[in-house]
């Protein structure tokens, strides 16, 4: 018989029960004097028994059984010879890459959800924040947008107050732009024109904290979390508004699911206690996996 080593169509005649007996010892004493081929000779198998359940098991219940076995070291390995190989070589090779990943996975105990699932099964990238604070800015006048800006406005010329109301105006409209943007799924815009609006300006604090909670957003949607988690930092660090505080929690947590799984779950187990938070039941769950 030729070599035995890595020949699938020799492990699948072995199961089968095809060996003539003169191949048959052969093949067992190759196998009791070469401890690397018995493992692969085992391995391929298993590989060969899951497939045979394919059909009427799902796939993680038979990996789940075969690294079950493969745990104990106790696996019997049960010969049929009346089971039909026909077609078994294309299952096998259709099979094995997806068997033997989910295997690996199993085996090692790794049943948690990867970070980036996490985040793609909980994350919105819309904000629910958003219209509110176009109708607000659009609604506002301009003593009630600014107040900082009309203290001692009777003490002004007409030319002054025409210039810090084109300058509040311009204010407003360059965050109503950035907010449009973000609402339109521009990313990349409304992010650029968030940090123009944070740069240039400090008042008041309301718009300043909206625009602060869109500029990280913003970022985590481009996939940006070490900006993303910084700027919840400083958002969070000061007064926020209750809905935007929670929206603005749970984000932060998962933006550092990408970058520091232990702090991520530090916050989760945060908010996890809180129990006013809206996403307090979201949280005690993803705890699980982390």
């Amino acid at each position: 018989m030729e070599s035995f080593k890595y020949n699938l169509e020799h492990i699948e005649r072995y199961y089968y029960g095809q060996f003539t007996p003169s191949e048959l010892k052969e093949y067992e004493y190759e196998l009791s004097t070469n401890p690397e081929w018995k493992a692969e000779h085992d391995i391929q198998l298993e590989l060969i028994e899951a497939i045979q359940h394919v059909d009427d098991k799902t796939l993680k219940e038979t990996i789940t059984l075969i690294t079950n076995q493969n745990k104990s070291h106790s696996k019997t390995i049960v010969m049929n010879t009346k089971k039909s190989n026909s077609g078994l070589i294309m299952k096998v090779a259709a099979a094995f890459i997806i068997l033997a990943a989910a295997t690996f996975w199993f085996t090692n105990g790794n049943t948690q959800v990867a970070p980036g699932e996490l985040l793609a099964q909980h994350y919105n990238p819309e904000s629910s924040q958003v219209n509110d604070a176009i109708n607000k800015l659009g609604m506002a006048g301009f003593g009630k947008s600014n107040p900082a800006d009309t203290s001692g406005i009777s003490n002004i010329t007409e030319e002054e107050l025409l210039a810090k109301q084109a300058a509040e105006q311009r204010r407003k409209d360059t965050l109503v732009l950035a907010l449009k943007q973000f609402k339109s799924s521009e990313w990349k815009t409304s992010r650029k024109t968030l940090f123009e609006y944070l740069e240039k300006f400090e008042e008041p604090s309301e718009d300043l904290t909206t625009a602060r909670y869109h500029y990280a957003k913003a970022c985590m949607n481009m996939s940006d979390y070490a900006s993303a988690v910084n700027e919840y930092d400083k958002l969070l660090s000061g007064s926020v508004p209750q809905k935007m505080q929670w929206e603005a929690d749970f984000e932060r947590a998962l933006s550092y699911l990408q970058i520091d799984a232990p702090k991520a779950k530090q916050y989760f187990e945060t908010i996890s206690k809180d129990m006013g938070h809206k996403y307090r039941d979201i949280a005690d769950g993803m705890l699980t996996n982390l």
